[in-house]
């Protein structure tokens, strides 16, 4: 039995990192995935390269037969674009869980349409994941009222903050 390959498209990732997966994924460029796969699968930051990422062009490229997912951002694939490509049938359907506005409008076409399927994007949201996320967030704050510096701060600028450097100060002296 022959086994399937996945087809992946990574500008960023570096090669070497790629070929550590050579059994399983090809590595192919955007326009080679879009024409050969029957699921596109978009896991993509929205930034200034990724925006309408997924337009008119690349849905044309797609075979008839196949599904597009987006649970990356909605502005990374051209909403307009999609309801077009779906109702002319360029592509036989999509799941979303991510929309160029959200909540989704009322009136979005993509509500009514039986080749599409709607979820929130709400995968983190397990009650594992709710609880961790709780938990660790109690225990930042328990650092952060003993003066303790945050593991891994997303903005470490603030630690130069005067409101940092006197709750520091004062919970090392409530410490002696």
């Amino acid at each position: 039995m022959s086994q399937t390959k996945l087809l992946a498209y990574d500008p960023i990732l570096p090669d070497e990192v790629k070929s550590n997966y050579s059994t399983v994924v090809d590595f192919v460029s955007l326009e080679e995935l879009l024409k050969n796969a029957d699921v596109v699968s978009i896991h993509v930051p929205l930034n200034k390269y990724t925006r309408n990422m997924i337009s008119w062009e690349q849905l044309n490229m797609m075979k008839s037969g196949a599904y597009l997912v987006n649970v990356s951002r909605g502005g990374v694939v051209n909403e307009q674009d999609l309801i077009r490509a779906l109702k002319q049938k360029v592509i036989r359907g999509a799941g979303l869980d991510v929309f160029a506005q959200e909540p989704i409008e009322e009136d979005s076409p993509l509500l009514e349409m039986e080749n599409v399927i709607l979820t929130p994007h709400t995968a983190a949201l397990t009650d594992e994941c709710v609880l961790r996320m709780a938990t660790e967030g109690a225990k930042r704050v328990i650092d952060l009222m003993n003066g303790n510096e945050p593991e891994k701060i997303a903005n470490p600028e603030v630690l130069k903050l005067e409101k940092w450097q006197q709750l520091k100060k004062r919970s090392a002296m409530e410490g002696k």
